[in-house]
């Protein structure tokens, strides 16, 4: 979905006029109008509404449901492969793997160590039996 269409059906999930969106966003009610109506793949505004939103503006272009109760359902993210099957990291992967980078060698082999033993303790969890309450 395009930008402005996005806008304008966070706006309408919310129930907020554009004066609401206006007052949030600091964007005049006239541009978001405009970039509502036209449809518009891309602006200048994208951060400060979406930051109304309280989303990114990644998760402003995404396309999300409500449920039952009205409450927003972001999708579940996609990883995209490249040709040469290599995967792009979601935002909170890539911060993730940074922080890793600057870690030294002893960091690293803890981190590691914690995050098996982690995995190894879901594991064992889901394969206990669950006890009646």
């Amino acid at each position: 979905m395009s930008l402005g269409s996005q806008v304008r059906k966070h706006r309408k999930l919310r129930g907020w006029t554009l004066e609401e969106l206006e007052k949030r966003s600091g964007v005049s009610r006239g541009t978001i109008s405009a970039l509502e109506n036209r449809d518009s793949s891309k602006s200048q505004y994208a951060t400060d509404l979406a930051a109304a939103f309280g989303l990114t503006v990644q998760q402003l272009l995404e396309e999300t449901t409500m449920d039952a109760k009205g409450s927003l359902q972001e999708p579940t993210p996609k990883r995209q492969v490249s040709n040469a099957g290599e995967f792009f990291l979601l935002e909170d992967e890539a911060r993730l793997v940074k922080s890793y980078r600057k870690l030294t060698k002893p960091e690293k082999a803890y981190i590691l160590a914690k995050a098996q033993e982690f995995i190894d303790d879901r594991a064992t969890e889901a394969e206990s039996p669950k006890k009646s309450a």
